[in-house]
């Protein structure tokens, strides 16, 4: 019986092995620093504009999101609403990191992306506290 006990346990270490992360590598970028992030419509999101603050070290990406309330007809420079908590990594020369919205704002925004001359570009996917998601394009420009 009880090397009927151990095969399972065997085969689960195993399984976890068999899915662990690969390692992160060198970080050959640096996003520290506050982005203005037009993120292009997706079929049901609506264009929007995000500020990001960020910070890097090493691997780590951590800051804060504002969003622009309304930004059909905005144009700069924005007010901004406080969206929430950044969190996210840097792996090479590509960036991924999630926003999570509170209140008003609940759900998610992660980018996904890196760096073209000053810009930050890539991917974005959304998920709303009313259960919608979506996903689109974006780019980034430093906040002067």
């Amino acid at each position: 019986m009880k090397q009927l006990l151990l095969l399972p346990a065997l085969a689960l270490g195993l399984s976890a092995c068999a899915g662990s992360t690969p390692p992160l590598a060198a970080p050959t970028i640096n996003v520290s620093g506050t982005w203005v992030a037009t993120l292009a419509p997706g079929a049901t999101f609506p264009q929007q504009v995000f500020r990001f603050t960020l910070t890097q070290r090493g691997h780590v990406l951590s800051g804060q999101a504002e969003i622009v309330p309304d930004p059909a007809g905005a144009a700069p420079p924005y007010t901004y609403d406080a969206f929430g908590q950044v969190s996210g990594i840097v792996s090479g020369d590509r960036f991924n990191f999630t926003a999570r919205g509170t209140g008003d704002y609940a759900g998610s925004i992660t980018l996904s992306g890196t760096v073209v001359g000053n810009k930050l570009t890539g991917t974005w996917v959304g998920f709303g506290g009313q259960g919608w998601s979506d996903t689109g394009s974006f780019s980034a420009i430093p906040q002067d």
